[in-house]
């Protein structure tokens, strides 16, 4: 047997799971302009008496034959991509996870937030539809998630949050075109209660009651979980392609949302500091409905739930105090096979802390490219976890795509340097990237991040 034989030689495609499928919702701010019904500028997130009912009675919307003709010729050209490639995405994510030989590092793109790639591909990258879009109706995001991957033939469909908590927690928040949310106020402008020690830009809010898990925004993220998961099914995918739902923030960063606008930063360390039993209450009621936000999300059946937490914005004596409720939440959701220890920016002064305080309940540690991928091996490797590092996103945008290629090398080159690497590449995450830079993108991720040494390619 030759030695390209030999390798991957112990793997099997699994036979697709099919069943039989039923049917599976209508949506309804600021008008973009006085004619339009539909179609708004800004999107206003407040009390309940503030926005459609529909928000926070979801009622599903039926599909026309129309959408499910684009949904099925969309699934078939994922198991036309699948058959191309060695492993299914879903044997190469967990091989990857658990250290097993695979072919390639697995590849994530066209969806990390809304605001990026999916609104692109129904338009033909004709900057018409918008994120907002997508948040209102959530069909459109059904079929740009699932679009991409089609397009871009890569290994995970991706579906993202709305809010990061600032809305459910009582905050006045407008979701702009790009879908980033701006926060007006927070919650405890309006309600909840005041304290007159921080005087900043809002006062911290604790709710008097935990925002149910299933309504609002999370209602829409459950249709979409639910609805992607049945068509995989009835397509014989069930099992073959995953579905990763985004579940951030956790309980740290949940606390700070509550607290002030964007995560209110400044106040959760002002308040920690002034008064840390106080805030402490803040974290375990931000624990209590991340515990349910994420079981919702996990019963609803996604297969890999991706999150995010506030765990560089502190002091490491903060970070060492505070991570138990991240912790508990890994525990008690999570495991196994755990939960993620995910952030942006350079945390190495926290990842030590992070990863010891976990140990088994975490399997999963990942940042962007400021975090320096040297450090980012060396510490995975050093506590045998799965990892990313985010690409430099204006790299992908503005470059060549010889450049782009030459880039990406580089990364894989160190990334997969050693054989116990568990490393994978989410990509790039930017409403302007070019369609061709970010073709040129999953080429060299594909072709350099392939087992064994495939940065050695010229």
């Amino acid at each position: 047997m030759s030695e390209g034989e030999e390798y991957l030689s112990w793997y099997k495609k699994p036979e697709p799971y099919t069943t039989v499928s039923e049917k599976p919702v209508e949506a309804g701010g600021t008008k973009t302009a006085d004619w339009c019904d539909y179609a708004y500028k800004e999107w206003e997130i407040y009390e309940k008496l503030k926005i459609p009912d529909w928000y926070w009675n979801f009622k599903p919307p039926e599909w026309s034959e129309e959408e499910q003709v684009i949904m099925e010729r969309i699934l078939l050209k994922i198991h036309e991509n699948i058959a191309k490639e060695k492993m299914t995405p879903l044997d190469r994510y967990w091989a990857t996870a658990y250290g097993v030989e695979r072919d390639r590092c697995p590849i994530v793109a066209g969806n990390y937030a809304l605001a990026t790639t999916a609104p692109r591909l129904l338009d033909s990258w004709g900057i018409v539809l918008k994120g907002v879009d997508f948040h209102r109706y959530p069909k459109l995001h059904v079929l740009a998630t699932t679009m991409a991957v089609a397009k871009f033939a890569t290994d995970i469909i991706f579906t993202h949050k709305i809010t990061y908590s600032e809305a459910e927690w009582g905050g006045h928040v407008y979701l702009k075109e790009t879908s980033a949310p701006v926060c007006r106020s927070a919650g405890a402008m309006e309600t909840g209660f005041k304290v007159p020690w921080l005087p900043y830009r809002t006062a911290p809010f604790l709710s008097h009651k935990v925002p149910e898990a299933d309504y609002g925004a999370y209602a829409h993220q459950l249709w979409e979980i639910r609805v992607i998961k049945e068509y995989l099914r009835k397509a014989g995918l069930w099992g073959v392609m995953p579905l990763m739902t985004n579940t951030c923030v956790g309980p740290i960063a949940t606390a700070g949302a509550a607290i002030g606008p964007t995560l209110g930063i400044r106040e959760r360390a002002i308040m920690y500091k002034r008064n840390p039993e106080w805030y402490h209450m803040c974290m375990r009621e931000a624990l209590r409905f991340c515990i349910r936000h994420h079981r919702a999300v996990r019963d609803a059946g996604t297969d890999i739930m991706f999150f995010c937490d506030g765990l560089n914005t502190m002091s490491t004596e903060m970070t060492a105090d505070l991570i138990q409720y991240h912790v508990d939440l890994c525990k008690e959701v999570h495991w196994p096979p755990g939960g993620t220890l995910i952030t942006g920016g350079d945390f190495r002064r926290h990842v030590d802390i992070l990863i010891q305080s976990h140990g088994k309940y975490a399997y999963m540690v990942g940042s962007d490219h400021v975090w320096p991928i040297e450090d980012a091996l060396k510490t995975c490797l050093h506590y045998d976890k799965m990892w990313f590092d985010f690409p430099d996103w204006d790299k992908i945008k503005a470059a060549k795509l010889e450049d782009i290629a030459a880039y990406e090398k580089e990364r894989f080159k160190i990334a997969c340097s050693n054989p116990k690497s568990k490393y994978w590449n989410p990509g790039p995450s930017d409403y302007w990237i070019p369609m061709e830079n970010y073709q040129a993108w999953v080429e060299a991720s594909k072709k350099y991040g392939s087992y064994p040494n495939g940065w050695e390619q010229p």
